[in-house]
């Protein structure tokens, strides 16, 4: 289901990303080249501030969100999702949020609240709240960080190990996008 927000501001979604049709993506809402949007996502832009303004969720050109992930704004406040990045099975992105280009975010983490840099690997199970991760840092998995009570920035470096895997799932899912465009024209 593709539909507008009470505000009228109707998905912006490129000709070339694949939507699954179990999919939900309401109002505010632009979708770059080649990204794949899985089974039961859900992605909305909807809820107004006392003033009616709402936020926005941009979406970079070859990303995969995966089944179940859920990216939702709060107000007027805004998600930003870098090219080539991965929103692993079941995740919650929440505004404000802002997750870099080429980054992996693991299963069923929530990210609140967050600076998250380029080229960084988020573990399985993560919940970050109020911080900002420096770029290719590596967030292990299971770790809760909430408003930098721990030093984020003391993180491990990526090593290719991770980069290499955060590569093969993006080229993975835009062959998904393709083949699943093509059956469908």
């Amino acid at each position: 289901m593709i539909r507008e927000n009470i505000n009228g501001h109707y998905p912006q979604i490129d000709h070339t990303a694949y939507i699954d049709p179990t999919a939900v993506i309401v109002g505010n809402v632009h979708i770059g080249k080649r990204v794949y949007v899985g089974p039961n996502v859900v992605i909305r832009a909807d809820e107004l501030t006392d003033i009616y303004t709402v936020g926005s969720i941009t979406i970079g050109d070859d990303c995969n969100i995966q089944d179940g992930v859920i990216i939702h704004t709060l107000g007027d406040a805004c998600v930003t999702i870098g090219s080539r990045t991965s929103l692993g099975h079941g995740c919650v992105i929440h505004a404000p949020c802002n997750i870099g280009a080429h980054c992996f975010i693991g299963y069923r983490s929530v990210i609140s609240n967050a600076d998250i840099g380029d080229w960084c690997y988020v573990g399985i199970s993560v919940v970050a709240e109020g911080i900002k991760v420096e770029k290719r840092r590596v967030v292990p998995t299971g770790a809760i960080l909430s408003y930098q009570q721990q030093n984020a920035d003391l993180l491990p470096v990526i090593d290719k190990q991770r980069c290499d895997y955060m590569e093969r799932v993006i080229d993975s899912n835009i062959k998904l996008t393709n083949g699943y465009n093509a059956i469908n024209c």
